[in-house]
């Protein structure tokens, strides 16, 4: 029997109630419906052939219907169930016979009063459309035109105050490549080059004005030490190489002493003073000594690796198992066996006794066992547990009463083969395609 259909119909209204018989058979003349009504009373829709009205009649290409009309029919749900005589096909509808206007007992109804409670929100005089209206007409203020409209507004925003402010050019930034730190050399001197780039507000090269930027250099005390480090004579500025590109050199001497020198680049955008400082370091050669030593130390702890013990992973014991392997192959050649073969008996076992038949390095080599395991014991597996849920597996498996002449796997095929039959066929006598075979029937709605 199919699904039930469930119809909703207005009070008043003719529903065309459908049914389409077993196997789409045409010419029945015994299709009837058994009726109960919402409180249970039972009535039946009879053949007639030619008046729809009045009971079934048929519609063509297995088809048959009734135009049932619920004028005076009782509120509630209606029950049908349609069949035919000489072809068995059982199908259930349900009709709610509904009031058209308050929807009481259906899904609608919920829906209505919402709808009722949404009109009256709408309506309402303080929050309502028509109090809105009121607001709307407060914001817009008097006098207002489509000039004055937010879209207006925006468009005068971005187009003309934006335009113009990025328009301005001067609205710069910088940047400046320094060292960090400069090595005094143990005898002459060396020069480091200073390279500043200077940017307008949109990320394009532009100069300061004049194409000046003026470069002053002070030690920790404050102190103007910028004729000991830059040529010329101050004002000193920086070499121009391009739009928005400068540079300049410095010379550390070897009798300078480590200390900290703060840079001042200063220059003029639009009459409007900039000022960028960076601070560089002097340092000894003993002071860089250091620092690569901590390299080194940083380096030898990754060499280590996490969990390293002197005991078992220093080069001494590595040393010593090295040796410990050398002196077992040389009792295996002093007993006069060779390089080569010890590397044939190696393979061989590797290839028969540790491998097997069929081995394959994605499941079966020792690190997809080792992953597999580790996936087990990193969620709080145990070997013993292991077997016993393997064990108690098995035996689920079995089941209570097994008959090993009876129940067995082969057994079972045994079976399996009986049900498909001599001849059997993939491509015909499958289950699916015997289900194929079944047509449809029974429908109604």
């Amino acid at each position: 029997m199919a699904a039930s259909a469930f119809i909703i119909v207005k009070q008043g209204d003719v529903y065309r109630l459908s049914y389409y018989a077993k196997n789409g058979a045409t010419g029945l003349t015994d299709i009837t419906a058994k009726v109960r009504n919402p409180s249970g009373a039972g009535t039946t829709i009879s053949w007639n052939g030619t008046d729809p009205t009045a009971g079934f009649c048929e519609m063509g290409d297995g088809w048959y219907y009734h135009d049932w009309n619920s004028t005076g029919k009782a509120l509630g749900v209606w029950h049908f169930i349609v069949e035919s005589t000489s072809k068995p096909a059982a199908a259930p509808a349900r009709i709610a016979v509904v009031d058209g206007d308050s929807l009481d007992d259906t899904p609608f109804e919920k829906l209505d009063t919402m709808l009722d409670t949404a009109l009256s929100e709408l309506q309402n005089a303080t929050y309502g459309l028509s109090a809105l209206e009121q607001r709307f007409d407060g914001v817009e203020g008097s006098g207002f035109s489509s000039s004055d409209s937010l879209y207006a507004i925006k468009d005068y925003l971005v187009n003309t105050i934006y335009g113009a402010i990025t328009a301005i050019k001067n609205n710069v930034d910088s940047a400046v490549a320094i060292p960090d730190v400069v090595l005094i050399p143990d005898t002459g001197s060396v020069t480091r080059r200073i390279n500043m780039d200077v940017y307008n507000s949109s990320g394009g090269m532009e100069d300061p004005d004049d194409n000046q930027i003026q470069v002053k250099i002070y030690d920790p005390a404050g102190t103007d030490v910028t004729t000991t480090y830059l040529s010329g004579t101050e004002p000193i500025y920086m070499t121009r190489d391009g739009v928005g590109q400068y540079h300049i050199d410095f010379t550390v001497a070897s009798t300078a002493t480590p200390t900290e020198l703060t840079f001042k680049f200063s220059y003029l955008e639009g009459t409007v003073a900039k000022v960028r400082h960076e601070i560089t370091r002097l340092a000894t050669s003993d002071e860089d000594i250091t620092s690569k030593l901590n390299s080194i130390e940083t380096k030898v702890t990754d060499l280590q690796g996490t969990g390293f013990v002197s005991a078992n992973d220093s080069n001494k014991a590595i040393s010593v198992a090295v040796a410990g392997l050398g002196t077992k192959i040389d009792g295996y050649l002093a007993d006069g066996g060779t390089i080569e073969a010890l590397i044939d008996d190696i393979e061989s076992i590797l290839n028969s006794d540790v491998k097997g038949t069929g081995f394959a390095s994605a499941t079966d080599s020792l690190h997809a066992i080792r992953a597999a395991m580790d996936g087990y014991l990193a969620n709080g597996g145990t070997i013993d547990v292991l077997i016993d849920s393997i064990i108690t597996d098995v035996s689920g498996l079995k089941g209570t009463g097994y008959d090993e002449g009876v129940d067995s796997l082969k057994k079972i095929s045994d079976r399996l083969q009986a049900v498909q039959g001599a001849g059997w066929d993939a491509g015909t006598d499958t289950l699916e395609k015997i289900s194929d075979y079944v047509q449809p029937g029974g429908i109604a709605f």
